[in-house]
């Protein structure tokens, strides 16, 4: 049974995200992708970079702790 963990991400963290979803719709256009190829492959990967962070709510404890910096907090 699982404890119903949730991840919840930082107005900075996802103030990052939206910029280096910029960064990378801009890099693949630099590589020759149409803009709407593109966004469209920025997307994906931002997609992923969320699915994977996401995925510390099925496993909480995982990672090396640091309690020094913040009670619970755990680094991958």
């Amino acid at each position: 049974m699982t404890e119903g963990w949730t991840v919840t991400f930082a107005a900075a963290a996802l103030d990052d995200l939206t910029l280096i979803e910029a960064h990378l719709t801009e890099a693949y256009e630099a590589f020759g992708e149409s803009p709407a190829e593109a966004r469209a492959h920025a997307e994906a990967r931002i997609d992923a970079i969320i699915t994977t962070a996401e995925r510390i709510a099925t496993a909480p404890r995982r990672g090396a702790a640091h309690d020094d910096l913040i009670p619970d907090l755990r680094h991958l």
